[in-house]
């Protein structure tokens, strides 16, 4: 029994130079190939959000690290201080452990690479 195949089906599965498709780009590009990133931001599950939240937080951090209050920097971007102090606080929560905690945290590591490389 043959199953009535239809224009689209047939479209999926045609590479994109033979399809019917009309690049008009987005905000961030008038076309898709001249795009900055390498995953559009439309298609991922909340890309476009993540990547504006991103952007706004590395403001966040900046005017923070510039001496701005938690209040200026919250009227600036029509947040709360809460939210500012969320950012904040992620930041040097990830800054906090890329680095050993103490002494001991440093010998263990040194031990370990000294028995990795066969001399310790």
């Amino acid at each position: 029994m043959m199953k009535n195949i239809t224009n689209e089906m047939l479209e999926e599965d045609l590479p994109p130079e033979l399809t019917r498709y009309r690049d008009e780009g987005c905000e961030h590009a008038a076309r898709c190939l001249d795009c900055p990133f390498t995953k559009c931001l439309l298609e991922e599950p909340g890309g476009r959000q993540r990547f504006f939240k991103a952007k706004r937080n590395n403001q966040i951090l900046k005017l923070h690290s510039e001496g701005k209050t938690t209040a200026e920097i919250a009227a600036q971007f029509n947040v709360s201080e809460r939210t500012v102090q969320r950012v904040v606080k992620a930041f040097m929560d990830t800054r906090d452990n890329e680095k050993p905690n103490n002494k001991k945290d440093e010998d263990s590591i040194h031990h370990k690479s000294l028995s990795l490389d066969g001399r310790g």
